[in-house]
């Protein structure tokens, strides 16, 4: 597979559009997984899924200042001098509670950073929520918080990140691919550790294709299972 190039880019947040530099916009690993019918929220009533999308942005943007500033000041102050709405301080605790149970170290430069990358030939945009590295374990660490329910799309979502920031697929499959799962009261780790994941996503890139079909058909049983 050849080594993913990775290019100037900016970021509108408003259209969630990632541009190059003469302005042309890429589509988004989560648009391309969208386009191919990974993730469906046709069902949600698009005021609730608003609602879902901003406290998603807002807990993202929280949880990656609390990753700079821990252990400058406690949590309880952190809520202070950040303003964080009081219906929101218990997803950064449980992201605290996390941290605090398995020690990972996020790299700051890289947490939240929009990138575009060519994948196999195709110029894709992205934005990581975290890489980094648990105690004692060498292996790179690629980590996409969620603050909603599991989408089948979430396992090819984190291979497509790990494509973009290892230049080599075979190492690529060789990072902890996880989804952290944060709600008020708890929060929950969903590892996905199988090299099927890049096929598919690298199909879905593609527009398609045999093997993201088949993914697809294994992952809706797994689910009526």
């Amino acid at each position: 597979m050849p080594r993913p190039t990775e290019y100037p880019c900016t970021f509108d947040p408003g259209e969630h559009a990632y541009r190059d530099v003469h302005g042309r916009a890429h589509r988004s690993i989560t648009q391309i997984l969208a386009d191919c019918e990974c993730s469906d929220f046709s069902m949600v009533d698009p005021f609730v899924l608003k609602q879902a999308a901003e406290r998603g942005t807002i807990v993202h943007h929280l949880t990656a200042q609390w990753d700079r500033l821990r252990g400058h000041y406690p949590l309880t102050d952190f809520f202070i001098s950040e303003d964080v709405p009081v219906t929101l301080r218990d997803y950064v605790v449980q992201y605290e509670r996390f941290l605090r149970d398995t020690g990972f170290k996020a790299m700051h430069e890289e947490t939240e950073r929009p990138r575009l990358v060519s994948i196999n030939g195709t110029i894709v945009g992205m934005t990581p929520d975290r890489v980094g590295h648990f105690p004692r374990n060498p292996r790179l660490v690629v980590l996409d918080i969620k603050t909603g329910i599991y989408q089948m799309s979430h396992p090819l979502q984190v291979a497509g990140y790990s494509m973009g920031i290892e230049r080599v697929l075979r190492l690529a499959m060789m990072h902890e691919r996880i989804a952290l799962y944060l709600t008020p009261t708890n929060y929950r780790l969903a590892y996905h550790p199988h090299q099927q994941d890049f096929y598919a996503m690298l199909d879905a890139i593609n527009g398609g294709g045999d093997y993201l079909d088949q993914w697809k058909q294994n992952q809706q049983r797994k689910l009526l299972a």
